[in-house]
């Protein structure tokens, strides 16, 4: 079971003038959705790496409009993943401790989408390609609360030993 302790770092979002970033439809397979909450949640976009997601251009705007570009706060973050934690290590975390894989602290860049919380691109270190395969697809279904900035990065820390 990971220990309690766990870190975020807000990472400032990046902007860019070019042209608004149209995403890539993402593969949802041949599965029929059977109800209209994973309707919902289908992601629209395929997971990126954090830098990737962080270095895609946004349109931020009506920049004379009100709405700000709020973000969450790390605090926000590390409650929110904390209360993901366990699952995490359930599905991912402990499978790759009995592989005789030693972790210690493990890091999550995330790149966050403020219209939806949809984590856009994730970055996981250490682990084999298994485990952040994992960690990956686990957190293309999780939705962080929305905020009016465009996106945001943050980095989330927890501890295996």
């Amino acid at each position: 079971m990971p220990t309690e302790q766990s870190a975020v770092e807000d990472e400032p979002a990046t902007y860019s003038e070019a042209e608004p970033w149209e995403p890539e439809e993402a593969d949802e397979g041949s599965d029929e959705a059977d109800d209209s909450d994973r309707e919902r949640d289908r992601r629209d976009v395929k997971m990126l790496s954090y830098e990737k997601a962080m270095a895609l251009p946004v349109e931020v705007g009506d920049v004379t409009a009100e709405g700000g570009e709020a973000q969450l706060t790390g605090e926000e973050i590390a409650r929110f993943m904390d209360e993901h934690l366990d699952e995490m290590y359930d599905e991912c975390i402990e499978k790759e401790l009995r592989r005789d894989n030693e972790l210690g602290t493990v890091t999550i860049e995330l790149a966050i989408r403020g219209k939806d919380g949809m984590v856009l691109g994730a970055t996981i270190d250490p682990g084999r390609r298994r485990f952040r395969n994992c960690l990956e697809n686990y957190l293309e279904d999780v939705r962080f609360p929305t905020f009016s900035s465009p996106r945001m990065g943050a980095r989330y820390r927890f501890h295996t030993d």
